[in-house]
């Protein structure tokens, strides 16, 4: 019985972590998009799209929905498929840079190696949770989930400015 509710109480912290993701992500896109466009534009609408695939496997991870390790699989891919192009959209232009509009911190420019590896990890990780979704130890897709969470946490902190 312990055990049980300790597996609740770590499935609530672990929803609560990727509503807090998905939120900040998709609370940004909605003031962030407007007057974006082109390229500032499409990365914002890659970063919305993987908010709320974030959304919907935490949901379905911390029971607040029903568990479909298929959707949780396409989520993954989705997140993967964006992180493996994320670095493509952020060239290094006057466009790119446009801090009026966008949230890119010159970081991202300035370590240019730095931001790779970060988004190398995300799809790293996304992939390994869409490699584990359907895994009956539901512990492993937990941490997996933490993962992908922590990759993008981790850009946000160092690569974003957060705007008001």
């Amino acid at each position: 019985m312990q055990k049980l509710i300790h597996m609740s109480t770590r499935l609530l912290r672990v929803s609560a972590v990727a509503a807090a993701i998905a939120l900040s992500l998709l609370s940004a896109g909605v003031w962030a998009h407007s007057g974006a466009s082109g390229i500032i534009k499409e990365r914002m609408e890659a970063m919305k799209s993987m908010g709320a695939a974030m959304k919907a496997t935490g949901a379905m991870i911390s029971g607040k929905q029903a568990y479909d390790a298929e959707k949780i699989r396409e989520a993954a891919r989705a997140i993967g498929k964006h992180a493996s192009e994320t670095v493509e959209l952020f060239p290094d232009t006057e466009e790119s840079r446009n801090l009026h509009i966008s949230e890119a911190a010159p970081a991202i420019w300035e370590k240019k190696d730095d931001f790779t590896a970060l988004a190398l990890e995300l799809a790293k990780t996304s992939e390994q949770l869409a490699q584990n979704a359907g895994s009956e130890d539901k512990k492993l897709v937990i941490e997996n989930f933490k993962a992908v969470g922590g990759a993008c946490k981790t850009c946000h902190e160092r690569f974003r400015i957060k705007k008001d």
